[in-house]
């Protein structure tokens, strides 16, 4: 819970900086744009969005108990255990959301430059 906890803040300071950032730039725009509902509704997707990044990380976890013969003490380890199929998975996902990002950057940037 507590990598959810981080991802959760993460967003929420990036999503105060666009709206910070929204509200300078255009100031009398912003005020009609969020409202309480729409407010609610990014807090929903910031905190469903942090569960579904940290999700895979209690399906690949595992605790091991390790014996120290010298001292005969029992220590407890957290491991995470990737196999080829979910590691495959998320790669695959990752260059997927990563491609997207470039083909809506390089349109815009595309767009922008018809219009000079």
């Amino acid at each position: 819970m507590a990598g959810v906890s981080v991802a959760a803040s993460v967003l929420t300071i990036m999503a105060l900086s666009v709206e910070r950032y929204l509200a300078i730039r255009h100031p009398v725009t912003l005020r009609g744009v969020l409202t309480a509902g729409r407010l609610r509704t990014v807090i929903a997707v910031i905190w469903m969005l942090s569960l579904s990044v940290m999700l895979p990380l209690t399906v690949v976890r595992s605790v091991d108990h390790y014996q120290l013969l010298a001292v005969g003490q029992i220590i407890t380890v957290c491991h995470e255990h990737w196999t080829s199929m979910l590691s495959n998975y998320f790669s695959t996902t990752r260059r997927f959301l990563l491609s997207t990002a470039n083909c809506r950057n390089d349109r815009k940037r595309y767009k922008h430059t018809l219009h000079v």
